[in-house]
């Protein structure tokens, strides 16, 4: 089976290969000098770190260190594709379908592809550690470790097929890429066809299709709010050198049963709050943030308009605001107050609370 496999993308590299032969001129003329310079940069700068011992020779000779590194690849690869499902409960399909290549180019030998997949796993637990989930750094040096090594005994196995000593695996480039494209453009398939008859449903008239528009924008309505205060006014804060520690469980737990069919809801689609909470940051960015900050100024100079009342007894709109009434309280200890007022602020006739609290799924 693997046989007519191997026939089969042979027969589909040897389509490609009059265009290859025609594009050869012009990767010879600007790709080739560009490559032999960086490849010339690469061993002169880390010589020192291609040297073979005498024990590592003798595992390379045998061939057996490298096919257990490569071994480790794959099962590092593996553990990067599934390691949002393992943490997040949910796929990041672009990064998952873009490991696929690198992975197959990393098992043939190409060094390149290790830097491929370390740049992914390095993207991937960023996204993670963005939405707050710290465990992902683990995820992040085992599957790093595992490509540094992987890349080492490569370049180990390239040093000695260059002064001779090991046989040379000679790639078939075009053969492996092709390969490659393939595994890529099938994986994109197969999610295509997923989606397409995974996402089918029954026809709705237009009155029920107009009330379902109404329920997803007033459960993205209330979700944005709770998502907001359980996790983005204890990012902000975390920002700014302060860890929250009792307005987010005090909020959840005002709000709990509303939450909880908040989390039903976005179940039923696939969903779930943090994944809300981290679709909305890729979404927004920096004005989101923005818009906390903002609160939590208006909140901080209030705070200090009501200290100097306190302090000299008259009433704010005979208080002349300069810099260093505004520098009087820090955004810091502005989160701190927050944190500590957390019963007046949850208190409060708040349009958005109201929105939330009257939230019954239906």
């Amino acid at each position: 089976m693997l046989h007519k496999i191997d026939k089969v993308l042979e027969k589909i590299s040897s389509f490609f290969t009059p265009l290859t032969k025609a594009l050869s001129p012009l990767y010879k003329r600007w790709v080739l000098p560009t490559q032999t310079k960086i490849s010339e940069q690469f061993f002169k700068r880390l010589q020192k770190y291609l040297k073979v011992s005498t024990k590592q020779k003798k595992k390379l000779l045998e061939e057996q260190q490298i096919r257990r590194w490569r071994l480790y690849t794959l099962a590092a690869g593996l553990l990067q594709i599934f390691e949002p499902k393992l943490l997040y409960g949910e796929y990041f399909f672009s990064l998952s379908i873009l490991t696929i290549p690198f992975l197959l180019l990393s098992i043939k030998g190409y060094r390149i592809a290790y830097l491929g997949l370390a740049f992914l796993q390095l993207v991937g637990a960023l996204i993670l550690l963005w939405s707050g989930l710290w465990s992902a750094l683990i995820f992040l040096l085992i599957c790093s470790g595992v490509y540094a090594f992987a890349f080492r005994f490569e370049n180990a196995r390239i040093e000695l097929e260059r002064h001779f000593e090991l046989r040379s695996h000679r790639p078939q480039i075009q053969k492996d890429i092709i390969t490659a494209l393939l595994a890529l453009l099938i994986a994109w398939c197969v999610w295509g066809l997923s989606t397409l008859f995974g996402s089918s449903g029954p026809n709705l008239s237009t009155e029920e299709l107009k009330l379902e528009q109404e329920k997803a924008y007033r459960l993205s309505l209330v979700a944005g709010t709770v998502v907001r205060h359980v996790y983005g006014y204890a990012d902000f804060c975390r920002q700014e050198g302060y860890e929250l520690q009792k307005y987010p469980r005090a909020f959840a737990s005002r709000f709990a049963p509303e939450i909880s069919r908040i989390q039903q809801e976005l179940g039923k689609k696939g969903s779930s709050l943090q994944q809300f909470y981290l679709n909305a940051k890729q979404s927004y960015g920096r004005k989101l943030f923005d818009s906390i900050a903002s609160e939590i100024d208006s909140f901080r100079r209030q705070a200090i308009m009501e200290m100097l009342e306190l302090q000299k007894g008259i009433p704010a709109s005979q208080i002349k605001w300069n810099e260093a009434i505004d520098s009087s309280i820090s955004m810091q200890e502005a989160c701190l107050i927050f944190d500590e007022m957390y019963e007046s602020i949850l208190s409060s006739s708040s349009r958005s609370f109201a929105e939330v609290r009257g939230y019954s799924g239906e």
